[in-house]
């Protein structure tokens, strides 16, 4: 597999894990983000549903102080005029948190049903609405059963006449009409019930028939007994016509006190789970992203890397091919580019070497030749001899014994002194040629000695370099641990923001509550105002504008909630993105103290290659000077032999001149045969 291949494999490794790290931290973290959040809004959701009973029952509470005090109003109740109890009762209806009116006398009788024709009937007395107002005179607010409404959020106001009590209004708001939790969906998108005992009265929750699920059971003793017997408040996760939800369930009193029925409300999961699949999908689609961003980036630096290496490989490939015309075109500063340069200036070494032992085998094959040709000349000599001597002994014939024994002696000598030449010559060629070897291998193991001083110093300063990189991560670890230090901090102050979040969203509900309540004593001014006609147009007009300051107030109260909301979320995402920068640090410290392990593994391994470096040059010199000796005795050698040429040229003179003797000796015996 090549370098390129493997740098990939690694990228694309280290990016899949990446994307599956992202991918689980984001599922896990936005799974209990999400879970936590739902706990926390349904937690809210509930205690809104209680504040807005609690601010009808206030509502009503008003509304029957105002009826307490109109005494044309309880004239009629004494008198049992139900023509003018009708205008009263229209009036209060129109109301928006008025659905119900009942009149009574003392007896319990029915009067008049704003809500209903229904009249002449007789009321329990044991109904709370009407026993507390008759026997103690106390106007008493709660949630109630009824005759025509099933349940009703109501108020029984006792109405004297003359110091007596002579009725009982009975004002409510139907809790079954499904006003109630509608609003409550349509205001905080969340579904609402209301369980008389437990069987729902009221609901949002649809079942299989498209319609709210009124007359359903709740089905769950645990939640039954834990709201009704015991009065807790249970949040819960529960699934309900076959639908998964987030829940709260709590208790509604009676006027008695007791718990009479179960509130609830509910977020689905369904919009949950999408909401958060959502989320992990940008997380796997920001990943993905950041993957093949990765990915580029490793290609390019991967090319980067391989293409010159690949580059002194090919190179490489054609001087070992035996092609040194080649050139190695890499630009870069890196490691790989020292080598390629390294490779440039062998090669130039190699063939400049290659051309000087060219000129020096010339050289020798002119000397050879040059030998040759004296070879092939004293050859031609020594035939040109011996046809002469073969005519001097055939001349010499009578003088047989004694010039036969003096040219044998001749021809031994020549033919010693001419194998002694040829030796000498051959001797002195072949110590010519190793000097001329032994120079050349001296000036390689020279070069030798040389690049290998500067290859101990290229490892020494590489060395260097990797004692500054690794100095370099040591800081570096410093810094992302004073990172770490920081990103703490920060997690540790966005903590207290949202803390102090919270501390404002319940001085906002405290506000809000403050301006409900002067919303309602608006509202009994104004109805005053308009019981006292012409005179009490002006009160009318301040008690208008005190309405209209209390609703701007609570319009403000919900903007800041909202925008505290806003801080309270942005809050947790900071702090999750903290916690996300921490985790991300910690990974890098760990990269940082692997790169710095490495780094030090670098410095031991380049000193070691130092070391052996240093023993290369060490033994080059070492084996230049010992050729250096060697060439030494070499030139003894050849000077001994040039000597033993002399010495066999001067005895090739003797004999030639013996010879010319003999030839002298032979002329003399010639002219003595022509004179015998």
């Amino acid at each position: 597999m090549s370098i390129f291949k493997k740098l990939i494999l690694l990228v694309s490794a280290t990016i899949s894990c990446l994307i599956i790290a992202l991918c689980l931290t984001g599922y896990f973290l936005i799974s209990g983000t999400g879970n936590d959040s739902a706990k926390s809004q349904l937690a809210i959701y509930s205690n809104v549903v209680q504040q807005e009973i609690e601010i009808s029952m206030q509502a009503q509470k008003t509304f029957g102080g105002i009826l307490q005090n109109d005494h044309a109003f309880a004239r009629a109740v004494a008198a049992g005029n139900v023509d003018a109890l009708r205008g009263s009762a229209k009036e209060l209806m129109d109301s928006p948190l008025i659905d119900l009116v009942t009149i009574c006398d003392a007896k319990g009788v029915v009067l008049l049903r704003g809500h209903s024709d229904k009249a002449g009937d007789t009321l329990p007395a044991t109904r709370a609405s009407m026993k507390i107002p008759l026997t103690e005179g106390k106007t008493i607010v709660g949630i109630e059963p009824g005759n025509v409404v099933k349940l009703t959020l109501a108020s029984g106001v006792p109405i004297r006449h003359e110091g007596n009590i002579v009725g009982v209004a009975i004002l409510g708001m139907d809790m079954t009409s499904g006003a109630f939790v509608k609003k409550i969906k349509d205001q905080m998108n969340v579904e609402c019930t209301i369980f008389m005992d437990d069987t729902r009265v009221s609901t949002t929750v649809i079942n299989a028939e498209g319609k709210p699920a009124v007359g359903t059971k709740l089905n769950n003793d645990k939640i039954y007994q834990a709201v009704i017997s015991r009065g807790e408040k249970v949040p819960s996760r529960n699934t309900i016509l076959g639908a998964e939800y987030d829940t709260v369930y709590w208790p509604w009193k009676d006027m008695t006190g007791k718990n009479a029925g179960i509130l609830f409300v509910g977020l689905s999961r369904a919009n949950i789970e999408s909401a958060q699949t959502k989320v992990v999908l940008y997380f796997v689609l920001a990943g993905i992203l950041v993957g093949l961003l990765m990915l580029a980036c490793g290609s390019y630096v991967a090319r980067a890397i391989v293409r010159p290496l690949r580059a002194a490989t090919g190179f490489a490939e054609q001087v070992a091919a035996g092609n040194l015309d080649g050139t190695l075109a890499v630009t870069t500063k890196d490691e790989v580019g020292v080598l390629s340069r390294a490779l440039g200036v062998m090669v130039q070494t190699l063939k400049k070497m290659i051309l000087e032992t060219g000129e020096k085998s010339r050289e020798a094959e002119e000397q050879a030749q040059k030998a040759l040709s004296a070879m092939k000349e004293a050859g031609t000599a020594k035939e040109k001899a011996e046809a002469g001597q073969q005519a001097i002994l055939q001349a010499a014939a009578n003088v047989e014994q004694v010039v036969s024994r003096v040219s044998s002696a001749v021809e031994n000598i020549n033919r010693q002194v001419d194998a002694s030449t040829t030796q000498v010559t051959f001797q002195h060629e072949r110590v010519t040629n190793s000097a001329t070897a032994m120079e050349e291998m001296n000036a390689t193991v020279l070069e030798v000695a040389r690049s290998a001083s500067a290859a101990a110093e290229s490892s020494e300063r590489a060395m260097e370099k990797a004692r500054e990189g690794e100095g370099i991560v040591k800081n570096s670890i410093d810094s992302i641990i004073n990172v770490q230090k920081d990103t703490e901090d920060l997690r540790t102050a966005m903590n207290k923001l949202g803390e102090q979040a919270v501390s404002i969203g319940t001085v906002m509900t405290v506000i809000n509550d403050i301006a409900d309540q002067t919303n309602l004593l608006a509202l009994n001014a104004a109805i005053e105002a308009a019981r006292a006609g012409e005179a009490g147009r002006g009160f009318a007009v301040v008690a208008d504008e005190v309405r209209k300051l209390a609703e701007k107030t609570m319009d403000a109260t919900k903007e800041v909630s909202s925008a505290i909301t806003g801080i309270q979320a942005g809050a947790r995402d900071s702090i999750t993105a903290v916690d996300r920068t921490g985790k991300n640090l910690g990974i890098a410290t760990d990269l940082v103290a692997k790169s710095g392990e490495a780094l030090q593994h670098i410095v031991s391994e380049s000193v070691a290659m130092a070391d052996q470096i240093r023993s290369i040059a060490t033994a080059s010199e070492e084996q230049a000077a010992t050729s250096e000796e060697i060439a030494r005795s070499l030139d003894e050698i050849n000077t001994s032999a040039s000597e033993t040429a002399t010495a066999m040229q001067a005895s090739s003179d003797a004999t030639g001149d013996l010879t010319h003797q003999t030839h002298e000796l032979q002329s003399l015996v010639q002219k003595l045969r022509s004179d015998g």
